[in-house]
Order: structure tokens, then sequence, then C-alpha cells
């Protein structure tokens, strides 16, 4: 009698052991996860350093520096209660809304500091999943400050990161991802699912990418586009700032989404299969348009061109998160296949509208956000969404081109309307509201045509190097005060090998810009610099395929 009940108290010992470890191995995967996830503001800065002139980079550090840091205060605040907190209205005979939370604020009650019957493994979950959730929110954010770069004032940039942060991004992520939210597939009364399936987005194409993609979208058409962007109906190029940074940027955003998809699988212990399958058809996708993007540059331009290569990787990856681990690696093929044309020709659309968007943020975010979340009806098969959502539903839920009907696409479709419609009135509503308290959302056109970094930071970037060469110290630093300069801005010419732009994407129809700027020689203490800015960018005509500048032509292949 002894031994069975010490057999018995082992097992129960072992058994609590198996479930502290599992516990602790889902809370180290959503560590491991926000970690990654976060690393992707390092891409987006990386990326947007690259896409702007030489003069506005500081700014832009600035704005992606701020973008997590305000969106770590606010979703500490109010922004991950409104998006997970309590709401009764996925209970069977609930009366919530299914709009928002209503208790989690400021990592507060009892899943954050803990109850009679809290232990520390759990506790710890739910700070994990705190983390992991931030970097959506940061990177929902990030999407505009690429698209209104060079032109937009600094306040009214940080007024948006605040709206967004704070109640724009955390509602719509109540009602997809939430168990209790409208729009959710969670819901434990399955009577209240739209279309009997709810809708799927198991990454965020709609969560995240429509709806930062539609607030770039509107936000590029209320602030208008930078001076000399577009001339007489005709598209200039002006000059981006490294390609290096570009690539590299595309890249560490590549790593990044490996988190961003792979561990939105949050419980690594309960669906080990959903987290590889997300990852896997996460890197097909991705390879797959990028190919096809280089591909149609290649045959519009006959010219090998990087930042469709980069562009194209991304329009994949965008595509595919909403449902990276519910469909098949064939779907996930043809997902990215199709993305390519997708970005290429709103790329197109958008400089025939004359929106200018620095980063190409709408094409990426929006129009492979709309197709991804669209696709999510079309490709998810009954054995992926066995696997990532509900077995008992995978004949109903699963995609159109595998016999389920409409009801998913149906789902989908209304998901849409809803998280466009969301995202471009608050926007519409925030920028009118910054509009009235500033007078303006733009920086004043002096400051806009001698670049942002010199009106915001008060310092040209190339002073430093000046002085270093000069062998003066060096005086840099926020508490330094410096010495006025007579000189012009940039000493750098911009057709030099540190700002040398990129050859063309072959979008738009490029021109050469209407004037080019004037050589000017300034004195800098005993240095005596030319700033020479005369140098147009070298850029590529699109209808034709030729260099219409004078420099050399990107290779034909």
């Amino acid at each position: 009698m002894e031994n069975i009940e010490s057999s018995s108290a082992t097992a129960e010992s072992n058994l609590l052991l198996i479930n502290q470890l599992q516990v602790a191995l889902d809370c180290f995967w959503l560590l491991f996860g926000a970690v990654l996830v976060f690393l992707m503001q390092a891409g987006f800065a990386l990326l947007e350093v690259g896409c702007v002139q030489k003069q506005g980079v500081q700014t832009i550090l600035l704005k992606n520096a701020f973008d997590g840091s305000i969106g770590a205060l606010m979703w500490w605040l109010i922004g991950y209660g409104i998006a997970f907190g309590y709401d009764e209205y996925g209970k069977k005979g609930g009366d919530g809304t299914g709009f928002v939370g209503e208790d989690k604020f400021a990592l507060s009650g009892d899943y954050f500091r803990g109850s009679a019957s809290g232990t520390a493994p759990d506790l710890a979950t739910h700070w994990a999943q705190w983390l992991f959730t931030w970097g959506f929110c940061a990177a929902s954010t990030t999407i505009v400050s690429g698209a209104v770069a060079e032109r937009t004032s600094f306040r009214v940039y940080s007024a948006y990161a605040f709206s967004i942060t704070s109640f724009i991004f955390p509602l719509a992520a109540h009602w997809v991802w939430s168990s209790s939210g409208f729009l959710s597939p969670f819901l434990e009364d399955t009577d209240k699912l739209v279309s009997g399936c709810g809708v799927i987005d198991f990454a965020g194409s709609l969560t995240v990418h429509c709806l930062g993609g539609t607030a770039a979208f509107v936000t590029c058409v209320m602030v208008g586009p930078r001076i000399g962007r577009y001339v007489n109906g005709e598209v200039c190029n002006l000059p981006q700032n490294s390609w290096e940074f570009q690539t590299v940027g595309t890249l560490l955003l590549w790593v990044g989404w490996f988190g961003f998809n792979g561990v939105s699988a949050q419980h690594l212990t309960e669906e080990p299969l959903a987290a590889a399958r997300a990852m896997c058809n996460s890197a097909i996708a991705a390879g797959t348009a990028c190919i096809t993007t280089v591909v149609l540059g290649v045959l519009r331009t006959r010219s090998v061109d990087v930042s469709l290569a980069n562009n194209g990787a991304l329009a994949g990856l965008v595509s595919i998160t909403g449902c990276c681990a519910v469909v098949d690696p064939e779907g996930a093929f043809i997902i990215g296949a199709l993305a390519s044309p997708v970005f290429y020709s709103s790329a197109i659309a958008l400089h025939w509208l004359e929106v200018d968007d620095v980063v190409l943020a709408v094409p990426v975010h929006l129009a492979c956000g709309v197709w991804g979340t669209i696709a999510a009806g079309l490709f998810v098969s009954q054995e992926g969404y066995a696997i990532a959502y509900y077995p008992d539903r995978a004949d109903k839920c699963c995609g159109a081109f595998y016999g389920c009907g409409g009801d998913q696409l149906g789902a989908q479709l209304g998901g849409l309307l809803v998280m466009t419609t969301w995202s471009a009135a608050c926007i519409i509503a925030v920028m009118n509201l910054n509009r009235f308290l500033f007078g303006r959302l733009r920086t004043l056109p002096t400051d806009e045509d001698q670049i942002m970094d010199a009106s915001i930071h008060r310092k040209r970037p190339d002073d430093l190097m000046q002085e270093v060469a000069a062998g003066r110290p060096v005086r840099s630093g926020p508490y330094i005060p410096r010495n006025k300069s007579k000189g012009g801005l940039h000493a750098s010419s911009a057709s030099s090998s540190s700002n040398r732009p990129l050859p063309g994407l072959g979008l738009p129809i490029e021109t050469e810009p209407p004037a080019e700027r004037q050589s000017r020689t300034g004195d800098r203490g005993d240095v005596k610099v030319e700033d020479s800015t005369t140098t147009t960018a070298p850029h590529t005509s699109i209808r034709e395929g030729t260099n219409v500048s004078g420099s050399p032509p990107v290779p034909d292949v």
C-alpha cells in the first residue's frame, strides 16, 4: 500500500515538473520571438536610411527610435489591456461588445502580479506575451515613418505614433487576435463567428500590414510629395543614400520575420508543427517573390535592380504572414509568385497618382497585405487549418480552392473592409487634428529644401568629418556648442560614392529634375570646402528602358 502511495506521489511530482518545463519552454520561445521581432526595428531603420537622401538620415533614425519607445510606453499603459483584456463577448451567453478589452492595463492584476493560486511560470508566460506582442505594435507604427520621410513634421509624426500605439492598433488586435473580438476565430460561442469561421490572420497580414499600410497611404496623400518629386506630371528621381543599407535592412527584416511568423504559434510545446510550417512557408514565399519581382523588372527595363529584389522579398513575406501556418508549401509558392505583380503594379499606380512613398511601404504592406488576407480565404488547406486552429471546423473553413466554398473568403473580405476603414478614418482624424493644433503637417518649405536633418537637429551630417580632416578638435554632442558655419549645408557631392543613388526601380516614367542645384563654396574656419551638389542622380528612363543621365548603364541581362 505504501509503495502504491509512493508511486502515485512520484507520478504527480513528475507531471508537475513536466508541466513546469513546458511552461518554461513556451516562455523562452516567446522571449526568443520577442527579440527577433524587435530586431525588425533595426531592419526597418537600415532600409529607410538607405532609401532617403543622405541628409535625412538622422531624422529617420530618430523616428525609428521613437517608434519603439512610444510603443513600449503606450503598450504598457493601455495598449495591451485594450488588445488582450477580458471581454465577455466570446463566451456563450456573454454580453460583451467584442470591441475592447477591459483589464490588464499597466501590467496589473493577477495575470502579472500573482494571486494565491498563481505560480511563477504561469506569470512568466503573461509577461513574455506582453513583450512579444509589443514588437507587433512597434512594427505597425514603423511602416509609416519611411513612407512620409523627408517632409513630415517630427511633432506630427510623434502624435501619429502615440495614436496608433494607444488605440488604433490595440483595438484592431482585440478584434482579430483576442478570444473575444468580434472578428476572431477563437470565440467560444461559435454562433458569433463571422461567416461561421472568423478571420484568419495568423501573424498579421491584416492586423499589422493592412493597418499600417493604409495609414501610410492616407498620410502620404495628406502630407503630399517631396519638393521636386513630381514636376509637370513627370516623376523625378531624388538621390537615395545607400543600396547597401537597403539590402542589409531587408535581410535583417527577413531574419526577424521568422520570429514574427513562426513564434506567432505561441505555445511551442503544443503546436510545434504550426511553428515549423510558418517558418518554412515564409522562406518559400519570400524567395519566390524576390525572384519573380526581379524577373518582372528585367522584362520591363532589361536591367537587374537590387531594390526590386529587396522589395520583392518583403512583398512575399507580407503576403504569407496572415496564412503562413495554414497553407501548404505549394500554396506558399503561389502566394509569393503573385505577390510580385501585386507589388509591382501598385507601385506603378502610386506614381501615376503622384503619391510619394519614399520606401514603397504602400505597395509592400497595404497591397500585399490585402493580397495575403484574401489568399487565406483561397489557399488554406484542411490539414493546415486543423493544425493551427480547430480540427472540427477544418472542412468548413478551409480555402475556396480546397473545396470548402466561400465562407472563409467571405470572412476575410469582411475583415479587410473593417480594418482598412478603421485605419483610414482614424488617420484622417489624427492628421486633421494635428493640422488644427500645429497649423501644418509638413516642415517649412525652406527647411524641407535644406533637408530635415539641418532643420531638426541643427547640424550638418558632414561637419564632424570636416573637422577631423582639418585636424581640429571634434566638437560634437548635445551639450557642446558649435561655431556657426558660413558654408552650404552639405559638403559632399550628390554623386560621391557615399551618396550614390540606386538605379531606377523600373516603376514610374522618370525625367531629369527641373533644375540642378548650383555649386556653392563655403569657408568653415580654416578649411575651404566646396559644397557641390550639382550632379543629378543617375536614373533610368522606364518607358524606354535606357539610361538618360549620362552615367554608366546597369548591365543588361
